[in-house]
């Protein structure tokens, strides 16, 4: 019954708080009775509002991460972002999610670069040279570390593959860890 109670009391006024101890579960009047009807009264709890705070300190590591971004450190930004939004999750507020929205896109934006930039960095490592173009019946060939590829062939390039997606006269596009490289045509 007691319990009953409580969670009608709670559950009637959720904006509210009441300490329910062992000792303090009766409301005693001046005259130090106890009345086992009454409980004490309930007290609004204010708590400050963390939302311009919160607020605050996403605006700071967007703008850290925007920084990072664009001077193309895309592992720092990215990690700025992650670790600003699994700290806000608990804490969000509706003046902050369009924050955490942009930080969100920033993270998403910052790891498929820094992705990019690392096959970039191995494409360049393995070195893809293209020393001629031949066209043969009526097929476009070209010639690349030595061997002659077509469209559609793979390449290995070290540890990974790549695709020949197209054949030019001074160029040709291969697919690398799905990013699109160009390899341009050596004159030496």
């Amino acid at each position: 019954m007691r319990f009953a109670l409580i969670a009608f009391v709670v559950m009637s006024a959720p904006c509210f708080a009441q300490s329910f101890g062992e000792e303090d579960e009766f409301t005693f009047d001046p005259r130090k009775r106890r009345d086992p009807f009454t409980f004490t009264q309930l007290e609004q709890v204010t708590r400050p509002n963390p939302g311009p705070v919160i607020q605050e300190k996403l605006q700071h590591v967007l703008h850290k991460a925007e920084q990072a971004f664009m001077e193309g450190r895309y592992g720092e930004a990215a990690s700025l972002s992650r670790s600003a939004l699994a700290g806000a999750a608990t804490q969000l507020t509706q003046d902050s999610s369009e924050v955490c929205a942009r930080l969100m896109r920033l993270e998403t934006a910052a790891v498929r670069m820094e992705g990019r930039a690392s096959a970039e960095r191995e494409f360049k490592r393995a070195g893809v040279r293209v020393s001629g173009v031949v066209v043969r019946d009526g097929k476009t060939l070209a010639i690349v570390n030595s061997r002659i590829v077509a469209r559609g062939e793979l390449l290995p390039l070290g540890s990974d593959d790549a695709i020949v997606e197209e054949v030019h006269a001074d160029h040709i596009v291969l697919s690398f860890r799905g990013y699109r490289m160009t390899a341009t045509l050596s004159r030496d």
